[in-house]
């Protein structure tokens, strides 16, 4: 006769271990995000303090804390278009590379296919 009661604890144990190891491992098998992954963030959004220089570009000191905020945000598994709203909710669309296609933003899309299509039939009808 098979006795049963020996073979329960060892089962515990061994599915108790597994858990446990995968809880432990997954965190550590996470990747950190790569500079070009962060750089990809960066150029989308303008330096704070230097006029016409992405953030990818600028070398100041804000600029290199925003990346590595960027670094984090990335970490904790936020995508690149959240983490463009969330600097945009916080400094305002000017932060961002293009302007937002709405609001008033939707006029720096609009107006230049605009005048192009008014100019050209301005041409024809000469």
């Amino acid at each position: 006769m098979i006795v049963r009661k020996n073979l329960l604890p060892a089962g515990f144990l061994l599915v108790l271990t597994a858990v446990l190891l995968a809880l432990f491992a997954l965190p550590a098998m996470a990747q950190e995000p790569t500079m070009d992954e962060v750089n990809a963030v960066a150029r989308k959004l303008n330096c704070p303090t230097c006029q016409g220089l992405n953030l990818e570009d600028c070398r100041t000191q804000t600029c290199a804390q925003w990346r590595d905020q960027i670094r984090d945000f990335l970490a904790q598994g936020m995508s690149e278009q959240e983490i463009l709203d969330w600097y945009a909710a916080r400094y305002g669309d000017e932060v961002l590379q293009e302007p937002p296609r709405r609001g008033v933003g939707l006029l720096v899309w609009v107006l230049p296919v605009l005048a192009i299509v008014t100019g050209t039939v301005w041409l024809i009808t000469l």
